[in-house]
């Protein structure tokens, strides 16, 4: 409804009120309302200062476990004595009757689909779900990126099993929300949810000095021209990334260049502080 504010807060003000829609799309519902509010006056529709987030401090852990290529899995997990991998660290600590929260650099929550992933470097990404993880989603596309020392590459997949599709797209008969002339609209891949094939799709990427390419649920992935090695081509300087990677070391593996010194923090209003880039 560009430029039609104001009948556009009157339809997002009539979703919010309505208990056929799931109370998070109501709640989206009522912000887009104000939202559409202040633009009919000729406000900014969002302040910067109301949706930033505040971490909080992390709490100490009760236990710590240390991981070095130098290590040995047989060693104890010490500063002195770590272990090679962060498989065996996360089994000692399971061992020890404490629970393991998993960690993913991107984690595409309950049935989240359709979404790409292209050309990033995940580098010592993720404890448990590694560089990108899936929580029974579908059509979501994996390409160009690159892999480096992340425990897992990739982990998750398609699975029908995910409460969210029972209550939701697979549910029969399906809820009066999801059939709606809204939500067809909107949402015009609802209608093919579980027509085959149910895969995410891993295209083209480096996979380098990871323990394992995917985790759980390979059956449900499509595979094409990855490359997986175990030293690594170019991509590390010293102890760390090298920011200066050439061009022909991605394309000696099949990959589109990724702009390495070109990733990170840029100048901004709203950010308050500097990250040295270094």
């Amino acid at each position: 409804m560009e430029g039609k504010t104001e009948e556009a807060a009157k339809a997002f003000e009539t979703i919010a009120a309505s208990k056929e829609y799931p109370q998070v799309h109501r709640t989206e519902a009522a912000e887009c309302r104000r939202e559409a509010e202040l633009a009919a006056k000729g406000l900014p529709p969002r302040n910067p200062e109301e949706s930033r987030v505040r971490v909080p401090s992390a709490p100490q852990p009760g236990r710590v476990l240390h991981v070095s290529p130098t290590g040995k899995d047989s060693n104890e997990g010490t500063a002195t004595q770590p272990f090679a991998t962060v498989a065996k660290a996360l089994e000692s600590a399971r061992a020890a009757g404490k629970r393991v929260q998993g960690q993913g650099s991107i984690r595409f929550d309950d049935i989240i689909c359709g979404m790409l992933v292209y050309g990033n470097i995940f580098y010592k990404g993720g404890t448990g779900f590694g560089g990108v993880q899936m929580n029974c989603g579908r059509d979501n596309i994996i390409d160009n990126n690159l892999f480096l020392d992340c425990p897992v590459a990739v982990s998750g997949g398609f699975g029908d099993w995910n409460n969210f599709w029972k209550e939701g797209p697979s549910a029969k008969p399906r809820p009066a929300y999801i059939t709606s002339d809204f939500y067809k609209a909107r949402y015009p891949d609802l209608a093919k949810m579980f027509s085959p094939p149910c895969l995410n799709y891993l295209w083209r990427n480096a996979i380098v000095r990871c323990e394992v390419d995917i985790k759980w649920n390979p059956a449900t992935y499509d595979r094409t021209a990855n490359v997986i090695r175990e030293e690594d081509s170019g991509f590390l300087k010293g102890a760390g990334l090298n920011r200066h990677t050439a061009p022909s070391v991605f394309t000696s593996m099949g990959l589109r260049p990724i702009p390495v010194d070109e990733i990170g923090l840029y100048p901004d209003p709203i950010r308050r502080g500097w990250i040295n880039r270094q």
